[in-house]
């Protein structure tokens, strides 16, 4: 029997308040993102979330004249075409290319162990501490040592005063 830890200290959670409403068009809270180019995953609570925060991000990329949007900029859900969701994963498992951004559903927060993926950025609420945890796992699966990947969860003022108290017993 090969015991592992699944402790990853190197893992940094980030806590910011979005001030753009989540029903909106306009994430500019998710600017940062572009200008980075890290390889990031955005989980989003649904699918019509997802697609909004999708078409935000390809509309800046192409202000900032990014080429091969379509191929950058991807989303995942479960109402995708196989084939799609099949390329998205295997453009984020390439090493090397730069700004892979996948803004996803909860689709992707189980059962998939992405290499190269930097950052994982959650818009809205989370429903307890586990799912904060489990989507986290999805960042530097390959243990880079020179990199420092990111848990970004963003969310309303509200929310978070609801959810603090429970997010006070994980030990992160």
């Amino acid at each position: 029997i090969i015991h592992h830890s699944n402790l990853r200290p190197s893992i940094r959670f980030l806590f910011r308040t979005m001030n753009s409403g989540i029903q909106g068009f306009s994430f500019p809270e998710l600017n940062w993102i572009l200008h980075e180019k890290r390889r990031t995953v955005i989980f989003c609570k649904t699918i019509a979330l997802s697609f909004r925060v999708t078409c935000y991000l390809l509309r800046k990329a192409q202000q900032l004249e990014w080429t091969n949007l379509l191929g950058r900029i991807r989303i995942y859900n479960s109402l995708n075409d196989a084939t799609f969701n099949t390329q998205t994963l295997q453009l984020l498992d390439v090493a090397g290319v730069h700004s892979h951004v996948v803004v996803s559903t909860d689709a992707l927060s189980v059962g998939w162990n992405p290499p190269h993926v930097l950052d994982v950025v959650i818009v809205g609420a989370i429903e307890d501490p586990d799912e904060l945890i489990q989507k986290g796992g999805r960042v530097n699966r390959e243990g880079d040592p020179g990199v420092q990947p990111r848990v970004i969860w963003y969310h309303n003022s509200k929310a978070f005063r609801m959810r603090q108290s429970s997010l006070r017993t994980v030990h992160l």
